[in-house]
C-alpha cells in the first residue's frame, strides 16, 4: 500500500512504550513526508515515548476506556472522513478491530501487521475476527508467516521484514 503518492495515511498504536514497534512507528512517522506521505499518528494510549510522539506534525492523542470503545469508533470514523484517510496501519488486534469499525462504508483499506507469534485468548478471537476482512495483513518473516498461517489460516499475507532506520 505504500507504492503510490501521495497518500494519506493513518498510522496508530495502542501503547506508546519503549519498544520496537513503537521506535518503528516512529521512524516510519517521521521519515514519510520525505517520501510524499501525508501521515496522521493516533495514539489511544501512553508510555515511555509519548514526548516524542508528541513532536510529531500531526499526532492525534485519543483515550481508550474500554477494552472496544464505541466512542473512540466515532473518534476515528471523524478523523479518517476529516483528513480524507486513503490507508489505516494498525499493529494490535486491538488497533484493528476499532479502525475497522471505523471505517466500515468508507473507501479507506485496513492494514495489520502482525509482530508476534504467541497471542492471548483475548488477541486470538480478535485476529480470528479480523484477519479475513482486511484489506491487508502483514507478517515480518517467512517463518512467522507459516505458523501463523497454520493457527489463523491466512489466505494473503505479505512479508515485509521490519527495521529501524540506523538514522
Amino acid at each position: 500500500y505504500l507504492l503510490t503518492a501521495p497518500m494519506r495515511l493513518l498510522l496508530t498504536l495502542d501503547s506508546l512504550n519503549r519498544g520496537g514497534v513503537e521506535t518503528l512507528m516512529l521512524d516510519v512517522c517521521r521519515a514519510a513526508p520525505r517520501f510524499g506521505y501525508e501521515v496522521t499518528f493516533v495514539a489511544t494510549g501512553t508510555g515511555d515515548l509519548e514526548s516524542e510522539f508528541r513532536t510529531l506534525s500531526d499526532a492525534v492523542f485519543l483515550e481508550r476506556k474500554f477494552v472496544y470503545d464505541p466512542f473512540l469508533v466515532a473518534r476515528l470514523r471523524r478523523l479518517l472522513i476529516e483528513r480524507k484517510i486513503n490507508v489505516v496501519h494498525a499493529n494490535q488486534a486491538v488497533e484493528a478491530l476499532h479502525v475497522w469499525h471505523a471505517s466500515r462504508g468508507l473507501p479507506v483499506k485496513v492494514v495489520l501487521t502482525l509482530h508476534n507469534l504467541n497471542y492471548d485468548r483475548k488477541n486470538q478471537a480478535a485476529l480470528g475476527f479480523l484477519l479475513p476482512r482486511l484489506d491487508g495483513v502483514i507478517c515480518v518473516g517467512e517463518a512467522q508467516k507459516e505458523k501463523l498461517s497454520e493457527r489463523f489460516k491466512l489466505e494473503r499475507a505479505a512479508v515485509i521484514p521490519n527495521a529501524v532506520n540506523p538514522d
